[in-house]
């Protein structure tokens, strides 16, 4: 069964996520198990070209429950560049705070260029929200194939908030997209009713 992880919130979504999974982890293997969080190099988005990156709580968040089950985690970015953070008026929230205290962020500004690793030692892949999704996702080709070839081989895709943005044409070996027939979020939807991205734009 393929396994494809969407939320709106990401604290709720996966601190249940990687609660309900512990136990079944530590039967597998006692490995760690491996996830790459794929962040977006945008710092600009829409025509008065307003601010944006990773939106803070939407990385911090998982990567703190990722840490508490004692997942190994790295970053990849599309381009290598040092990624970009949104919401730092919010770093009084402990998770954020250890995030950019601790080796999250430290970690997150050498994310590597996403060509340069073998996606395919990974449990999971994860793509956290924030506006900057929007701006170097949707048509990204690498991008397209890591999700694809993640999900077809049965290992986790997860994405919060605008990170389902990452899904947008991804095209399966049988010819169908990813999203088809499924219940993603009002992002996907929207596009799925030809929506455009500069139309979306629009509210930012």
């Amino acid at each position: 069964m393929k396994r494809l992880m969407i939320a709106s919130m990401a604290l709720a979504f996966f601190s249940s996520y990687a609660q309900n999974q512990k136990t079944t982890f530590k039967n597998e293997t006692k490995m760690n198990k491996k996830i790459l969080i794929i962040v977006s190099n945008a710092n600009a988005i829409g025509s008065n070209n307003r601010r944006t990156g990773t939106f803070l709580p939407e990385v911090a968040h998982p990567y703190a429950e990722f840490e508490k089950a004692n997942y190994q985690i790295d970053f990849a970015s599309l381009t290598g560049d040092t990624p970009y953070l949104d919401a730092l008026n919010l770093a009084n929230d402990p998770d954020n705070l250890a995030f950019l205290t601790g080796k999250g962020w430290e970690t997150m500004q050498k994310a590597v260029k996403l060509s340069t690793v073998e996606v395919s030692k990974y449990d999971a892949v994860f793509v956290p929200g924030g506006l900057a999704p929007m701006v170097d996702m949707p048509e990204n080709e690498l991008l397209k194939k890591v999700i694809k070839e993640t999900y077809e081989r049965n290992a986790v895709v997860g994405a919060v908030c605008h990170g389902p943005v990452s899904l947008l044409n991804v095209k399966l070996s049988n010819g169908s997209y990813l999203v088809n027939g499924k219940k993603i979020s009002l992002l996907l939807q929207m596009k799925k009713k030809k929506v455009t991205l500069l139309q979306m734009y629009r509210f930012y």
